[in-house]
């Protein structure tokens, strides 16, 4: 099988996506070190080439597969952000859309519990960076919106509270990913909800 009989029998997306679920499962299973192109491109049921086709390199490809789901993490969170729900509500359903993506993120901790992905460029790591950039901006302004309605409160500042509110749900985020515990998504939403809001004081 060559690249280019594979792009002939599949349009150009759909074998990316191929492609990208095949690294997802791979590096899953084999961890970031011990995965290889050829690995994926066999299980992705494609030439070695077409995965070089679409991908300069296995790091290249890591890449892709974190900045496809990214991409869509963001894409949801946006939604959320810019729809005219009132803010008590669109915080609780962006808490609930960052820990669904967490769910469907196993095969992030299947790699990091196969030696993680240490050695990498720093070009990857700045990319990362960047995203966490973006997403920290989009956290802030969902915070000042609830500020400017008046259902937040306005005497903290709002980078700060993004930060505590992003804090929190990467911790439960983070369970998830890495399989430590079953959880409720929607039962640890509200928990999250209300602890943010209302605090843990008895008073």
């Amino acid at each position: 099988m060559t690249a280019q009989r594979d792009l002939c029998h599949n349009p150009p997306e759909e074998t990316k996506l191929k492609i990208l679920e095949a690294a997802a499962k791979t590096f899953g299973e084999y961890g970031y070190h011990q995965a290889t192109m050829t690995k994926i491109a066999e299980e992705a049921g494609v030439a070695k080439g077409t995965v070089y086709w679409y991908f300069t390199s296995k790091e290249d490809l890591f890449l892709g597969l974190l900045d496809n789901s990214l991409a869509k993490l963001y894409a949801n969170l946006e939604l959320v952000v810019t729809s005219p729900t009132e803010p008590i509500e669109k915080l609780r359903r962006f808490i609930l859309a960052y820990l669904d993506f967490f769910s469907r993120q196993s095969h992030l901790g299947q790699i990091l519990s196969r030696g993680g992905i240490e050695g990498l460029s720093p070009e990857f790591y700045h990319k990362m960076i960047e995203w966490h950039d973006k997403f920290d901006r989009l956290n802030v302004e969902l915070i000042s919106q609830g500020v400017k309605a008046g259902a937040f409160r306005n005497d903290l500042d709002n980078k700060h509270m993004a930060k505590v509110l992003s804090g929190v749900v990467s911790a439960i985020g983070s369970t998830q990913i890495l399989n430590l515990a079953e959880i409720d998504i929607e039962a640890e939403t509200d928990l999250i909800l209300t602890v943010f809001l209302d605090g843990i004081s008895s008073k």
